[in-house]
């Protein structure tokens, strides 16, 4: 909005006759803080009797005690708005509104972009507390609407959130709609924040194609060039100084990141690295978690954990919920290996993710323990029903318990609260492993710490006691389930007695499951009934798989490895403080053993080639800038440069397998099988030459894919 000329407020207070206002009143405003329609009682007309003075003094002062309250109750309704927004509760925010809208008294965009950055959040975490957010939505399009007639100040970074809304309910039509809205308008709505908001929605969409999505990025680069940000913003560019942070002004790093989400989601992946290179060597420290989110999610395993990893080395601190998804996929991953060395790697990778994540300034979760702790149970194949370990298998399903069992105790020693998600996969662990002493122990610790595991961790008990035919322990956790429905005057929930028709089926404890549906039929939800019996007419799944193992000593010394990234996590559960990572490093690939491209001064020469200017003078001798992590950041940036290279090996090479396939079969095979993560890690050290041609290989860009 252009400047305005300034105002007395005295005379607003008092239009006819502003030397009566107060002298404090006498000072001036901007129009634009003032409100578009004049609030105040109208003059009065001149009274010509001896007490006119003094009636039209009355009169000036009531009007400015009416303003006054005017005034403080705006105040308070921002201020309370303000905090509703703070909170994230939107049935304060959906109350006051209203009232907001009402005072006209609409200043600050700032409270536009609070709104809608509050309703993101809530959409995004699904913490709309008292109102289910399917209400909200009206509220929002109400919001929208309110800013198109002017009601609300625009503000881009609201559309930025506005946008996120949509895509994150996948309401793709309507965040179109709005986007056809907001390119028609001008600055005061519009920036480079919102084209790379409406960019990744239009790619979430799939319904824009790739070259489409492009040309929108070099639109939003020619509309708003900032700081010469469509150079700093090409893969080729070079900073200053490698070893200080970038302090150009408004380099769009949302729109970097829109336009990457649609090159992964079109499988462009030389185009979307590139792009991640390019955000790293701007800012290697201080990158938005989200741009890992689109590698360790939509790129293969192998990839995508080095991109976790990437995060974590430079401190950017990482939502829980990426290292529990990465540890799902790694777990998932070892049931398709069949080397048990393999398996034993994978378990490895999954701690040394843990190990990362803390370093990077996470917390360790009870969920992360959990399903570290289930993993174990995926090194080995599980026995069929009524079988158990032998041999050396036997040997080697002892060493894993014990480790599992002692990794738990020595975390809670290290301060770790006991959670029920721990105990009730040590529990899960048992029953897996056929280990019925595990069990036991588990259910005493239990008992000792007073954790309560629910009904989840009840079904699993039952679960295990069929797994390891513990009779006595399905008839004790059943009693206790039966005697809590009785206690809560309720009906049996039709998932224990799934649980128990399974347990009694595996234990070969039939006539209990058959005495406890007469005893307890009252207590049998009316629609399960039917499919609670046939329950016990069903094979139970299990799949056949043949893995070769190693000998009991070759397995413990894999272990040894492990038990080093314990006692690292172990010390900064304990100490609540990073460890120093030059002396306690963690290691960037699935493998650990996997080999560099090239020797690491080789590699050093080509990264120089590419991020050296020779006609620019040197940089000035200055205090090395550091990374939370403690890594400085000429030494980050080359370290990310090299892992971009490794990732970007590794997707050339699965492209290559997957081309191959459609030659050879006419249909892409490798997206429809799982094989093991770690078949492709093994390379060659190659030399300076081989190593110059590979990266100007890699960073070739054809025509952006569409397939």
């Amino acid at each position: 909005m252009p400047t305005l000329p300034r105002t007395s407020l005295a005379s607003l207070v008092c239009p006819s006759a502003p030397f009566l206002a107060p002298r404090l009143l006498r000072t001036y405003t901007p129009l634009a803080a003032l409100p578009s329609q004049c609030l105040l009682l109208p003059t009065p007309g001149r009274r010509h009797n001896s007490t006119g003075k003094t009636f039209r003094k009355t009169k000036v002062n009531e009007r400015q005690v009416q303003q006054r309250q005017l005034l403080g109750h705006v105040v308070e309704v921002r201020q309370q708005l303000r905090q509703a927004c703070d909170d994230r509760d939107l049935k304060a925010l959906m109350d006051l509104y209203p009232s907001f809208i009402a005072t006209g008294h609409l200043q600050s965009r700032d409270e536009t972009r609070k709104i809608a950055q509050a309703l993101h959040v809530c959409a995004r975490t699904q913490t709309a507390g008292r109102v289910p957010f399917e209400s909200v939505l009206p509220f929002i399009q109400q919001v929208i609407e309110d800013i198109k007639k002017g009601s609300l100040p625009p503000h881009p970074m609201a559309f930025v959130h506005l946008l996120g809304i949509y895509r994150d309910r996948k309401m793709y039509d309507e965040g179109y709609a709005l986007w056809q809205w907001l390119s028609q308008q001008d600055d005061n709505y519009l920036s480079q924040a919102v084209y790379g908001a409406a960019i990744e929605l239009l790619a979430y969409s799939r319904q824009v194609r790739l070259p489409e999505l492009e040309n929108l990025y070099l639109d939003a680069l020619q509309r708003f060039p900032g700081t010469f940000a469509q150079y700093h913003l090409s893969p080729d560019a070079i900073v200053p100084d490698r070893g200080q942070p970038t302090l150009i002004a408004n380099l769009p790093i949302t729109l970097l990141q829109g336009i990457t989400t649609a090159r992964i989601f079109h499988n462009d992946w030389k185009n979307a690295y590139l792009a991640l290179d390019t955000a790293l060597r701007l800012y290697p420290a201080q990158l938005p978690a989200r741009f890992f989110e689109l590698f360790v999610y939509n790129r293969p395993l192998e990839e995508g954990y080095t991109a976790f990893l990437v995060a974590c080395r430079a401190g950017i601190i990482i939502p829980p919920g990426y290292l529990s998804g990465l540890i799902a996929k790694i777990r998932k991953a070892m049931e398709h290996c069949d080397l048990l060395r393999d398996r034993a790697v994978l378990l490895r990778a999954i701690a040394n993710a843990t190990y990362a994540y803390l370093q990077a300034g996470g917390s360790l979760q009870p969920i992360h323990v959990a399903a570290f702790l289930t993993s174990f149970g995926s090194l080995l194949p599980e026995p069929a029903s009524g079988e158990n370990y032998e041999g050396d298998m036997a040997s080697i399903r002892n060493i894993i318990v014990t480790r599992a069992h002692e990794t738990l105790s020595t975390w809670f020693q290290a301060g770790l609260p006991p959670s029920p998600n721990a105990f009730t996969a040590l529990i899960n662990l048992a029953g897996r492993l056929r280990v019925p002493d595990l069990l036991r122990v588990s259910l005493h610790d239990i008992e000792t710490a007073q954790v309560n595991i629910g009904d989840i961790g009840l079904r699993t008990v039952l679960t295990s006691a069929g797994q390891t035919g513990a009779k006595d322990l399905i008839e004790e956790t059943w009693a206790s389930i039966v005697h809590k429905a009785d206690s809560m005057g309720r009906q049996i929930d039709w998932r224990d007695w799934i649980c128990l028709s399974k347990a009694c089926r595996r234990a070969q404890h039939l006539d209990y499951f058959n005495a406890q549906l007469s005893e307890q039929e009252h207590a049998i939800p009316t629609p399960y009934k039917d499919m609670i019996v046939e329950t016990l007419d069903n094979e139970l799944p299990h799949t056949e798989t043949t893995m070769q193992s190693l000998n009991p000593d070759a397995f413990e010394t894999q272990f040894a490895e492990l038990n080093q990234q314990i006692k690292n996590i172990t010390a900064v559960v304990m100490s609540g403080q990073r460890l120093n990572i030059q002396q306690n490093p963690f290691y960037m690939s699935l493998d650990p053993e996997k080999l560099p491209l090239a020797n690491i001064l080789v590699l050093r020469d080509v990264y120089n080639e590419y991020t050296v200017d020779p006609h620019q003078p040197p940089a000035e001798d200055a205090t090395p800038f550091r990374s939370s992590t403690g890594i400085p950041l000429d030494e980050l940036r080359f370290a990310n440069w090299v892992s971009v290279v490794e990732m970007m090996d590794q997707a050339d090479k699965l492209d290559k397998e997957r081309r191959e396939a459609i030659r050879r079969t006419g249909s892409d095979v490798t997206q429809a099988t799982t094989k093991n993560p770690l078949r492709n890690t093994h390379n060659s050290i190659i030399s300076l030459d081989r190593l110059r041609k590979r990266i100007k290989s890699l960073r070739e860009v054809p025509a952006p894919s569409t397939y």
